[in-house]
């Protein structure tokens, strides 16, 4: 997608010094209240992350940096509130504040009644929001839920930011959840993405270049020796979430037609909710020797199998609005091609015949038949392990979320 800017380059300084002046109000650095909209569960997680007053380094990646970069910007003096969205309305503190979360989506009861609870939580989420009186409200939730902390900021004349983690304009989402998300994010203060792909969906979105503010956190990847890699044997490695909506049956089909007629072997590493049911339907493949269902693993093992495997495979379904693949961009700094479908953040990453291969979304069929591709033409599987060591990303203007953060933070008080 064409960028606004002379180079192609995300600009420097992206967001003016007049952005945030006619919502920002003067305060004092230790009276600051932030107010943070997130997914997961904040309860659980600010007990586990936010339990005393140790500060630690940040970790490289994962849900948890985004916490610990915010609770690490509001400072030892400020307060933090927490929210999210669950199954149960629930209430904890923690060392900066508090965390809430709001059970917009009970597990059990009528459609009627889930109906009443989703509103609900929205008036209560608005509620909490105008009498916590946040300084500055940063929202990584969706659709309503945005929209609501947008209409807060509004009512309370204080700086909003949109944090965009994965694609806010997938079709898989709900019409409503789109507008809402187009709505609030041409009208948001600044927009902090996530990496090459969301820049550009928020270009799409019609948000201005001006107030987006990109950060794609780098790769921290231990070396191995290459004699220690050298494995005859044609394999491929999934490591994520084992999840249906990130393709783990589909690989799985696929490997089965590409075991006919080739020799090789498929592992898995990760954890999710359809581990049982993939180490189920492994055990009744005719093929289940060659096929290994590891769970949960240190990183260093599991580089180590990203390192060795002929291919590392991200098959996620085009119903999962996925905003950036860790897994494919560590993948290829290990200098291992990557098979991915071709949609949405993949090829800004993998680039076709390359760095790696890419497949018809949702076609298992397709899929298989890069597999086979790298099984019949050994000199395309070298030549992609060449290209996956020499592929680069495209440089961002911040390198972590924490630069990010702290960049549209000093701009709100501007």
């Amino acid at each position: 997608m064409a960028d606004d800017t002379a180079d192609g380059h995300p600009l420097k300084c992206p967001v003016t010094s007049n952005l945030f002046m006619t919502k920002t109000k003067e305060r004092q650095d230790a009276e600051r209240k932030f107010l943070y909209a997130k997914g997961g569960a904040v309860v659980q997680e600010s007990r586990r992350l936010l339990g005393d007053m140790r500060n630690g380094s940040l970790p490289q990646g994962g849900p948890d940096l985004f916490l610990l970069a915010m609770s690490q910007q509001v400072g030892q003096t400020g307060t933090l509130m927490l929210t999210s969205v669950g199954s149960e309305n629930q209430t904890s503190t923690h060392r900066q504040g508090w965390a809430k979360e709001y059970g917009a989506r009970p597990l059990l009861g009528s459609t009627l009644m889930r109906r009443f609870a989703y509103g609900g939580a929205l008036l209560r989420m608005l509620k909490d929001t105008l009498a916590f009186k946040p300084d500055y409200i940063f929202a990584g939730v969706e659709g309503p839920f945005a929209l609501v902390y947008f209409l807060a900021a509004a009512l309370l004349r204080c700086p909003f930011v949109m944090l965009v983690h994965v694609a806010p304009d997938q079709a898989s989402l709900s019409k409503i959840t789109r507008l809402c998300n187009r709505f609030v994010a041409r009208r948001a203060d600044a927009v902090i993405v996530h990496g090459p792909y969301l820049r550009a969906c928020a270009l799409g979105m019609g948000v201005r270049s001006g107030q987006i503010i990109e950060f794609d956190t780098g790769t921290d990847l231990p070396e191995f020796e290459e004699d220690c890699l050298r494995d005859s044997t044609l394999s491929f490695v999934f490591a994520g979430r084992i999840e249906a909506e990130k393709g783990v049956f589909d690989l799985l089909e696929a490997f089965n037609t590409f075991r006919k007629d080739h020799f090789g072997k498929l592992i898995y590493f990760g954890d999710g909710t359809a581990v049982d049911e993939l180490k189920q339907r492994a055990n009744s493949s005719p093929h289940a020797k060659d096929i290994e269902v590891m769970g949960k693993a240190s990183q260093n093992v599991v580089f180590f199998a990203v390192a060795s495997a002929t291919a590392s495979v991200t098959p996620t379904r085009s119903v999962f609005p996925e905003g950036r693949c860790m897994t494919a961009l560590e993948s290829l700094a290990l200098g291992t091609p990557v098979i991915a479908p071709n949609f949405g953040p993949f090829p800004y990453a993998v680039k076709h015949g390359v760095s790696g291969l890419l497949y018809e979304p949702d076609q298992v069929s397709s899929l298989a038949s890069c597999m086979t591709q790298l099984a019949n033409d050994p000199d395309i599987a070298k030549k992609l392990k060449l290209g996956a060591l020499e592929a680069q990303s495209r440089p961002a203007q911040f390198t972590s979320f924490t630069e990010a953060l702290a960049f549209a933070t000093k701009a709100c008080e501007q």
